[in-house]
């Protein structure tokens, strides 16, 4: 999923969070503990993009220059590190994962908050961030074996 695609479902989920869930005082799983749950989430997904975006891009205009690939052979040469059935994978994963929150998010217009949808919701979120790691591990471990080559 690219990185607008993901802050779009992000703020979704933010929205969700603070709108769908109602307020719930004295709970361990009130409104708040929603909120919480998806900013942390949102923090770390937004973390590892700032830090790992720049790092593939630099390693990917490094396989440029050892290549000696042109502008546009570049866009052809690179797509493979880039999109690949592995990839797919991971993206379809996420929006399955990302659909699934959604659904708890309709699921929470309840007028107490359901711990249990909490503790899936968390669970999900995590889920994500897993599997964003997962992809950048593959993406970086693709591209380094190429330009060891």
């Amino acid at each position: 999923m690219n990185p607008c695609a993901m802050q779009r479902w992000l703020a979704l989920i933010s929205f969700m969070a603070a709108s769908a869930l109602p307020v719930s005082v004295g709970m361990a799983c009130d409104k708040a503990a929603f909120e919480r749950v998806v900013q942390q989430s949102s923090r770390a997904l937004q973390g590892l993009t700032q830090a790992n975006k720049p790092r593939f891009q630099r390693k990917l205009q490094a396989l440029k220059a050892k290549r000696g690939w042109s502008y546009d052979e570049f866009l052809t040469q690179a797509a493979p590190f880039v999109h690949d059935p592995k990839t797919q994978a991971y993206d379809q994963s996420t929006q399955q994962t990302l659909a699934r929150v959604y659904d708890l998010g309709r699921e929470g217009t309840r007028e107490v908050p359901d711990c249990k949808v909490l503790d899936e919701l968390r669970g999900l979120l995590e889920r994500l961030v897993t599997t964003q790691k997962a992809k950048w591990r593959y993406l970086f471990t693709k591209v380094d074996a190429e330009l060891a080559r």
